[in-house]
């Protein structure tokens, strides 16, 4: 690849990283951490934290 084009892309790539903050990173992380809820009926909130590792292994609640 030419020395140019080279130079062109590295510039691309560090104008966003340079760009690219604490805080972009961290709601980033909110966003991505929020998307992983799960939702329990209220009458079901006292067998959370039961020993289950993941929501597979959650029982299935009727709504």
């Amino acid at each position: 690849m030419p020395l140019e084009e080279r130079v062109r892309r590295w510039r691309s790539m560090m104008d966003k990283i340079e760009s690219y903050t604490i805080h972009d990173c961290s709601a980033d992380y909110l966003r991505e951490l929020d998307k992983s809820r799960i939702s329990v009926p209220v009458d079901q909130f006292h067998h959370l934290g039961l020993g289950w590792t993941n929501e597979a292994q959650m029982p299935l609640y009727q709504d």
